[in-house]
C-alpha cells in the first residue's frame, strides 16, 4: 500500500561571507525522521500553523517553515526583520510580543515528494531567504543536536567524504546554491524560475544504491 505523504516545509537561510555563501543547517537527533542527518530547518505541518500571525498572503507551508526555524534555531523572521525572541511556543511568543511573521520575503523554491516505494513519505515545500544581519543562532537541545552556519562548499564536502548523512533534496539544493557567489543572486534565481514539483524515482533495480531521475511534474 502506498503511504500518503505528510505535508512538510523547510527554510533555506543564506548569507554572504568572505566571498562565499553560508547556509544554516541542523543535525537531527537520532530519533524520528532522518535520524542523525544534516538538514535545513523545517518539519511537518501543524494544522494550527494557519492561525499564526503572518504578513501577506503566504504560500502553503511557509508558516510551518518559519515556525520550525524559530523552534529549532531560535530565529524568528518577522516583519521587523530577524529577531531572537524569548523562548516558548511560537504562537505564544508572537502573541506576547505583538510580532508578525514575515510572509513576503522567503521565496518558494521547490516541492519534493518522497517516492511512493518509501515507508515514510513527505510532501515538502522548500523556501529560500537571505539572512542579511541575523542574531546568533540559539539551537534548541530538545529539537536538534547541533545547528550552525556552514559554507555551502564545506557542507557538500562533508557529504562527499561521508562525514555527514544527508537526504537527496538537501544535497540537491546545496548544489544549486553552490553556483552562486551572493545571496542576492540565489534569491533572484529563485524568483525568476517556476516552482518545481520533484518526484525522485528509481532508474534501476537497486533500492540500496538507486540512481535518481528528477521527475519535474
Amino acid at each position: 500500500m502506498v503511504v500518503t505523504p505528510v505535508p512538510a516545509a523547510t527554510l533555506i537561510i543564506v548569507r554572504e561571507r568572505d566571498g562565499e555563501l553560508d547556509v544554516v543547517m541542523v543535525e537531527r537527533p537520532r530519533r524520528g525522521s532522518f535520524p542523525g542527518h544534516h538538514v535545513f530547518p523545517g518539519g511537518s505541518v501543524d494544522p494550527d500553523d494557519v492561525h499564526l500571525p503572518i504578513e501577506g498572503s503566504p504560500p502553503d507551508g511557509l508558516a510551518t517553515a518559519l515556525r520550525e526555524t524559530a523552534e529549532e534555531v531560535g530565529l524568528f523572521l518577522t516583519t521587523e526583520g530577524w529577531q531572537a525572541l524569548p523562548g516558548g511556543p511560537v504562537a505564544e511568543v508572537l502573541s506576547a510580543t505583538g510580532c508578525r511573521l514575515d510572509g513576503t520575503s522567503p521565496v518558494p523554491l521547490a516541492r519534493w515528494i518522497t517516492p511512493d516505494f518509501m515507508p515514510y513519505r513527505f510532501d515538502t515545500a522548500f523556501f529560500v531567504v537571505s539572512a542579511g544581519t541575523t542574531p546568533e543562532l540559539r539551537p534548541a537541545p530538545d529539537e536538534v543536536v547541533w545547528a550552525g552556519w556552514v559554507p555551502v562548499a564545506e557542507a557538500l564536502e562533508n557529504v562527499a567524504s561521508e562525514v555527514w548523512d544527508m537526504v537527496t533534496p538537501t544535497t540537491f539544493h546545496l548544489r544549486w546554491l553552490d553556483q552562486f557567489d551572493s545571496a542576492q543572486a540565489a534569491i533572484s534565481s529563485a524568483e525568476s524560475r517556476r516552482t518545481q514539483t520533484v518526484l525522485p524515482i528509481i532508474e534501476n533495480d537497486s533500492i540500496d544504491e538507486p540512481s535518481w531521475i528528477l521527475d519535474d511534474g
